[in-house]
């Protein structure tokens, strides 16, 4: 049997169509859709509770820190350290792994998707806005 009939060395739109593997590829895409989607009520509620009860304990200040996050938490000011060790307690994984270079600490208490992003993979970039901007694995990971 002959092979798909490819343009360019891509498959075509048909052969696409019929290819189980696309098909799968496809089916995971959208579940994964699907998974965010049932998730942004969740992470929303998750991430308002967690900054209210930060900005409680710990005020405003922290708007007035100019730190540059780096990915080894050897940083700090006066402003952003009490939000810095408050996280470290909330965060289920050790330390290390938290990626601080996600967010942006002077936007702490104004901003609760900032610190929701504390506890999401590396690479949460400043379009990370909320949840709808969010993948499926960062709002799980925020969320565990």
């Amino acid at each position: 049997m002959a092979g798909p009939i490819t343009t360019g060395g891509k498959m075509s739109w048909a052969d696409r169509r019929n290819n189980e593997g696309y098909k799968n590829w496809l089916k995971v895409g959208i579940a994964l859709q699907e998974t965010r989607d049932g998730l942004i009520d969740i992470a929303q509620r998750g991430a308002k509770e967690l900054h209210d009860s930060l900005r409680k304990n710990l005020g405003h200040r922290v708007e007035y820190c100019n730190c540059n996050p780096n990915p080894w938490g050897q940083w700090g000011c006066q402003y952003c350290r009490p939000w810095i060790r408050e996280l470290e307690l909330n965060y289920q994984g050790k330390k290390t792994y938290i990626n601080w270079t996600n967010c942006c600490p002077r936007k702490w208490s104004k901003d609760r998707w900032e610190v929701a992003k504390v506890f999401m993979p590396r690479g949460q970039t400043a379009a990370n806005t909320g949840p709808k901007t969010s993948d499926s694995s960062a709002l799980l990971n925020f969320l565990a």
